[in-house]
């Protein structure tokens, strides 16, 4: 957890109907590990209870390597027995010759879950883009879950992360019945 890692202004407090407070949060990660963090901030009261995802990523400042991922536009749609599909770009910032680097990823929930993970030696000349598609189980639960790339050059880590939803699979159908009764509209207008 984030044990160490958070200080908040208040850990408690009760606000009246309308009444608003602000909450500051501080960020420790001196002489801590580096790695990516999954935590929840959770908002109560008797009635209501909501979950905030926090990720952080702690990484080593001696990086030559800067490491970014999106959601590859066709798997924006995440759902139990669906894919889920990212582009990750690796740049090198300061070597021009080839690098040897680990690449190791992992898809968890924040409950620290892993329903998938896999590693592989990677060649990087000034930058390297890859994909990584991802089938999700039937059995995954709907909820928040993050997608962690860590690149390993000769023990100095690069990490990045991506929080998305795994959802109700979108339908498709409602925009094809549309189309066809348009279609219709249209022959019978001719």
């Amino acid at each position: 957890g984030l044990n160490g890692f958070v200080e908040l202004s208040y850990s408690n407090f009760v606000l009246k109907n309308g009444e608003a407070k602000d909450l500051i949060v501080h960020f420790n990660v001196s002489g801590k590990d580096n790695g990516v963090y999954l935590e929840k901030i959770i908002i109560e009261n008797g009635r209501y209870s909501r979950q905030i995802p926090v990720i952080l990523n702690v990484q080593d400042s001696d990086s030559d390597l800067v490491v970014m991922q999106s959601i590859l536009p066709q798997y924006q749609n995440v759902y139990p027995g669906g894919k889920f599909g990212v582009e990750i770009k690796i740049y090198a910032l300061k070597d021009k010759t080839p690098l040897n680097v680990g690449g190791e990823y992992y898809l968890a929930d924040f409950n620290g879950n892993k329903i998938f993970s896999d590693k592989e030696n990677l060649i990087v000349k000034e930058s390297l883009t890859i994909n990584k598609i991802v089938n999700i189980p039937e059995a995954t639960p709907k909820g928040d879950y993050v997608f962690v790339t860590s690149i390993d050059n000769n023990g100095v880590k690069s990490f990045t992360s991506y929080f998305f939803q795994i959802g109700d699979k979108e339908s498709t159908d409602q925009f094809n019945f549309y189309y066809l009764i348009l279609l219709i509209v249209v022959i019978l207008l001719s």
